[in-house]
């Protein structure tokens, strides 16, 4: 795939899970497209008792996909982030991959 564009659940476990699944697929440059990721710093949110103000927000991923980017080179070329979206791009010679974050990051833990 050359693109993914992620609009679903906008909860960090099931959109964890979609990514993990889906951006190894991805082909080297290829764009991974999450949107309404900051839908829990929006006003009112939090203090709204629906389920939506109970799930942990996806800010959780944006954040992991930055260090994931820092700790292993090779993996993620860009990410672009603005109020409505984030995209990650994948690098250019990023190696085969069975999960996007957690794969590199347990590679570099055990050296």
């Amino acid at each position: 795939m050359d693109l993914v564009v992620d609009d679903a659940s906008h909860i960090y476990e099931l959109t964890r899970s979609s990514f993990d699944i889906l951006s190894p697929r991805l082909r080297p440059v290829g764009m991974y497209i999450t949107e309404d990721w900051a839908w829990v710093h929006w006003a009112g949110t939090q203090e709204n008792p629906t389920w939506m103000g109970q799930k942990h927000a996806l800010t959780n991923l944006l954040f992991e996909i930055c260090m994931a980017s820092a700790s292993t080179g090779g993996v993620i070329s860009d990410i672009y982030v603005n109020s409505n979206f984030f995209a990650v791009r994948k690098a250019k010679n990023c190696p085969p991959l069975e999960d996007f974050l957690s794969a590199p990051i347990g590679y570099l833990r055990r050296l």
